[in-house]
């Protein structure tokens, strides 16, 4: 009879079992090892959340302060002095007008959207009406400025149960009502 491996009845471990052994070893440790880099990928994503919304508010606290001095600036340059004369005690001050905001929303790619001030004039104060945005949604403006030409990252994306809006509502300053744009 010839050579069969071992003992027929021999129930040990054979040398024929070992690379067997060692795979299911080497595949526990590989499923060790990307169970924790999945978690650790999950806090990190976390973390660049956070600290991206946390740059997008102090950001936007800068522009608020920027704007502000600019405002101060100039109402120093439009008034001659700060001691009213006689011809002035009683006459109105330099109307005041509604700021010249129009906005559009553009789609440049996928579910990225801009929120782009057409007007001529700064918009302040910007938020975009959450309730109506589809649930997935990223970015959209609360208490923001933007420039005459300048636009605001968002991400909105409609699911089954949300499509997507035809429309979004924003409001600022100066215009205290939630006006429609129309998302083209």
């Amino acid at each position: 009879m010839g050579y069969m491996g071992g003992n027929q009845g021999d129930e040990s471990l054979h040398w024929g079992d070992v690379p067997a052994w060692i795979a299911a070893i080497v595949a526990g440790l590989a499923l060790i090892v990307s169970c924790c880099s999945a978690v650790l990928s999950w806090k990190s994503l976390r973390w660049d959340r956070m600290s991206a919304e946390s740059a997008k508010r102090s950001a936007e606290a800068a522009e608020r302060a920027n704007r502000l001095t600019e405002q101060t600036v100039l109402g120093q340059r439009l008034q001659p002095s700060s001691i009213p004369s006689e011809e002035s005690v009683g006459s109105p001050t330099v109307e005041t007008r509604a700021p010249n905001v129009t906005w559009r929303i553009e789609r440049p790619e996928g579910d990225r959207y801009v929120l782009r001030n057409t007007g001529t004039d700064i918009a302040e104060h910007v938020e975009v009406d959450p309730s109506q945005a589809p649930p997935i949604n990223r970015n959209l403006p609360e208490d923001a400025v933007i420039r005459p030409g300048e636009g605001v990252d968002m991400l909105i994306k409609g699911t089954w149960g949300h499509p997507m809006p035809n429309q979004l509502y924003v409001r600022w300053a100066g215009q205290p009502d939630w006006i429609a744009v129309p998302i083209s």
